[in-house]
């Protein structure tokens, strides 16, 4: 008896709709994609009980007349894409002709649409997989889709579906990276009847990141921007100080698209350095965009990521755009934010100023007779230094502080030494077993090994003879360094300027040689480390990633004494 058999046809577009449907957040997705295909430039978004009731999406985009309506239901009907060909100067963000279909064939539709040349609109339903009969209806221009009872007729599908308050959040990261990603379109969004946010479209998109991710966000935002022949960036990261134990605060729009790129989320970390712990990972809200030919946006079923025509290219011209916006800034950690509001003295009641006036006698405090010149420094608690600045009050750890001027020496001392010239050649070569895609990437960049120091050659299928390498490295494990080089070329397609190995000896070295915290240090020592800490570039955080100096702001200053409201 024959196994394989067809599948019934109502079966059929259930399980593809799989690949493109899989939550309430993924319908809406596709949604908010077509309205701005439209050219909306108002969307207002309804949900209810998470999506799993229903969930509204309308826009005063271009809409569909009754022909366009009709077919819009149709698996693979699309007004975006013509051909194969057309994939490769896509500008729109939906374009496969499978969004409508796969929703209609999970959940009950609704669609209402006008354009501007028609005196009235239509309106289309679609209940339990039977589309009904298309009615003439008075709408406004654009269109309104009404999704309702989510997977209701899937019972497999939906007890995967997450709990509601789980599933809402989902939502939040969907609807947030189009409204940080549209700036010229307002939003409106609401859940069970109550208004979340409503941005118009004369708000900057600082008063959007205030309201969605919060003033520590937006108050740590530098401006980066970028250019070349193929690429361009803009848009803003986060200081330093500001991270995160995940990517969610990472918004990456290319060509207005809201997707992922590891390559592009590496380089921007990398350019932080050693500014961040290893663990965390910076904010940025950034706009990629380069010519439609150069990237493919076909390479996942919720278009999700992208892949570029050169990865290498694009990792080296993001790490240098973050790497430079980080040189030209003050990076420095701060307690307190710079804001417009107006902020009013806090004055003593009437009462309270009449008694003091009265009983106590006028204090009137001398001028000094000369200036105090140079810093004025202080130690706390044997472990910081305090430093009153026109700015606020700065505080200086120590330890960091130390420990972060002696890597930057240790670092040039060991860059001004490498000569990659100056070979060691052991009594014995090194062998390195490597897997197949290692040996693939050592295979590809030979010559680029070779041009770093490294006499390798293969040694049968998966391993490597090394037979020199760079005297500098002499007492390091070859073995270690060498397969970090390869693991940096297999990400990057280069190497880091200094392997991971030499970086942790160096930070290990300034480490024990720093002051520690506990150490009483003498006026003129703690002038010492304020002066180098100064005039030595990158130093805001030591090898770890721990901040050096805090600046306190005048303003915090204020607020914590209640002097201003």
């Amino acid at each position: 008896m024959a196994k394989i058999t067809k599948l019934p046809e109502e079966t059929i577009p259930k399980i593809a709709a799989g690949e493109v449907i899989e939550n309430p957040a993924s319908v809406m997705k596709e949604l908010l994609d077509n309205a701005l295909d439209a050219k909306a430039r108002f969307i207002l978004v309804e949900v209810e009980d998470s999506g799993f009731t229903k969930l509204k999406v309308m826009d005063d985009g271009e809409g569909m007349d009754k022909e366009d309506l009709s077919n819009c239901f149709g698996l693979h009907c699309t007004s975006k894409i013509k051909s194969i060909e057309d994939l490769t100067s896509l500008r729109s963000l939906g374009f496969r002709g499978e969004a409508l279909a796969s929703i209609a064939s999970v959940a009950n539709i609704k669609i209402r649409s006008k354009t501007l040349a028609t005196e009235f609109g239509y309106e289309l339903e679609v209940v339990s997989g039977v589309m009904k009969e298309l009615k003439p209806i008075g709408v406004p221009q654009g269109t309104l889709v009404e999704v309702s009872d989510l997977f209701s007729e899937i019972p497999a599908r939906k007890k995967f579906l997450k709990d509601p308050q789980t599933e809402y959040r989902s939502l939040l990261k969907v609807i947030t990276g189009y409204v940080l990603g549209h700036t010229d379109t307002a939003f409106k969004f609401s859940h069970n009847g109550k208004l979340v946010f409503n941005f118009s479209t004369t708000q900057k998109l600082q008063e959007r990141v205030l309201q969605l991710l919060g003033q520590d966000f937006a108050a740590s935002l530098l401006d980066t921007t970028a250019a070349d022949t193929h690429l361009a960036l803009t848009g803003f990261i986060t200081k330093p100080q500001t991270t995160f134990f995940n990517k969610d605060a990472n918004y990456l729009f290319v060509n207005g698209r809201v997707v992922s790129s590891n390559v592009f989320s590496v380089a921007v970390k990398n350019a932080y350095g050693k500014m961040l712990e290893s663990k965390v990972y910076p904010g940025f809200i950034l706009h990629l965009n380069l010519s439609p030919d150069l990237i493919d946006v076909n390479v996942h079923p919720q278009k999700a990521t992208v892949a570029f025509w050169n990865d290498e290219e694009v990792y080296d011209f993001v790490y240098k755009a973050i790497k430079q916006t980080l040189d030209q800034n003050d990076l420095t950690f701060t307690q307190g934010y710079d804001t417009d509001i107006l902020h009013t003295p806090v004055g003593a009641a009437p009462f309270q100023y009449k008694s003091l006036k009265d009983s106590l006698p006028t204090w009137r405090p001398e001028a000094p007779q000369e200036e105090i010149t140079g810093p004025q420094l202080f130690q706390i608690n044997k472990t910081y230094i305090a430093s009153p600045t026109k700015e606020g009050l700065v505080l200086i750890d120590q330890h960091a502080a130390h420990e972060s001027i002696l890597f930057t020496e240790y670092s040039k001392a060991y860059a001004n030494n490498f000569n990659k010239d100056a070979r060691y050649t052991p009594e014995t070569p090194f062998f390195v077993e490597l897997t197949l895609v290692q040996m693939a990437t050592f295979n590809e960049h030979i010559n680029v090994l070779f041009d770093l120091g490294f006499d390798a050659e293969p040694f049968g299928s998966t391993a490597v003879r090394i037979n020199s390498f760079p005297q500098i490295l002499k007492d390091h494990n070859i073995k270690q360094v060498f397969s970090e080089m390869l693991s940096d070329l297999d990400e990057h397609k280069k190497v880091k300027a200094m392997d991971v190995k030499t970086n942790q000896t160096i930070a290990f070295l300034a480490c024990r040689s720093a002051v520690k915290a506990g150490d009483i240090l003498s006026y003129e020592e703690q002038k010492n480390i304020c002066t180098k800490l100064e005039n030595t570039p990158d130093t805001y955080t030591c090898p770890h990633g721990r901040p050096v100096k805090i600046l306190i702001k005048n303003s915090e200053l204020a607020r914590m004494f209640k002097r201003i409201r």
